[in-house]
């Protein structure tokens, strides 16, 4: 298939469906993408296969496999207030945090290593327990405990590795000109980190070739343009692995969990 260029749009099979297909730019069926589990907050494999096969064809070709690994979740640093008021007792920890996650890619079912993406995001996180209080007369002295959480993601490191090429991956998440962490991690504040679902993204230094993410309110999708220097099945899949599982804003879901997992084993018996 190498040698000319391939635009592949790929779309999920059903709004409540883990499998996706790409399609040509005319929405003929060219590759089935097969997960063995949702890919937010853990590993499992991804299978690339035809989705269209004319008669007497090999239907159950399987041209790739894409292993992805757990999200791997790493504390680097750690804040802890209590404030204890007449009405309300509130406790936060707030964190800085990486997570990694690795990609490969091989041929067929168990053939060679085609592809290989390391990547590691680092942010801040934090967690919150408040309780609001009645007076002492109140049957219930407690009124209601409340428990939130909320991550943001910086930065992020990326090796990425196709065939003997080292390749780098441009990228639009983050915002250069911003400091997220003001005067330290402690000093952090909501209003960083917004990053947009939709983004775009070049791969460059060996087989180059470029892919979008659309946010579609639900229907996203990733069209991946592949150049007759790249492979363009390899391209198909890393596009959409990227894009759509490794995007920053699935990275921000997993930490904000995980520190209010940390929080409320650090302040379980006052919960």
């Amino acid at each position: 298939m190498q040698g000319k260029d391939y635009e592949f749009i790929v779309k999920a099979n059903g709004v409540m469906s883990g499998n996706f297909t790409a399609y040509s730019s005319e929405q003929e069926p060219w590759l089935k993408f097969d997960h063995t589990a949702n890919f937010d907050n853990q590993g499992g494999v991804m299978s690339v296969s035809k989705a269209y096969v004319p008669d007497g064809g090999n239907g159950g070709e399987r041209l790739l496999t894409v292993k992805i690994s757990d999200v791997n979740f790493n504390e680097t640093e750690a804040s802890h207030q209590d404030y204890h008021g007449w009405f309300d007792s509130d406790r936060t920890t707030k964190m800085a945090w990486s997570i990694s996650r690795k990609v490969e890619v091989f041929e067929g079912e168990n053939g060679k290593p085609l592809a290989t993406l390391d990547i590691e995001y680092f942010g801040v996180a934090e967690a919150r327990k408040s309780t609001e209080r009645g007076n002492s007369y109140d049957s219930d002295f407690d009124s209601g405990t409340h428990w939130d959480s909320k991550a943001n993601t910086f930065k992020a490191d990326v090796s990425l590795m196709i065939g003997d090429s080292t390749c780098a991956l441009q990228h639009h998440w983050f915002d250069p000109n911003r400091n997220p962490l003001g005067g330290g991690f402690q000093m952090w504040s909501s209003s960083y980190g917004d990053i947009p679902w939709a983004q775009d993204y070049k791969v460059t230094g060996g087989p180059d070739f470029g892919f979008i993410y659309k946010d579609q309110w639900g229907i996203d999708e990733t069209v991946v343009n592949a150049g007759p220097d790249s492979p363009p099945v390899v391209a198909a899949a890393l596009g959409f692995m990227i894009s759509y599982w490794l995007h920053p804003k699935r990275v921000e879901d997993d930490a904000a969990k995980l520190a209010m997992k940390v929080l409320s084993e650090r302040l379980g018996w006052f919960g």
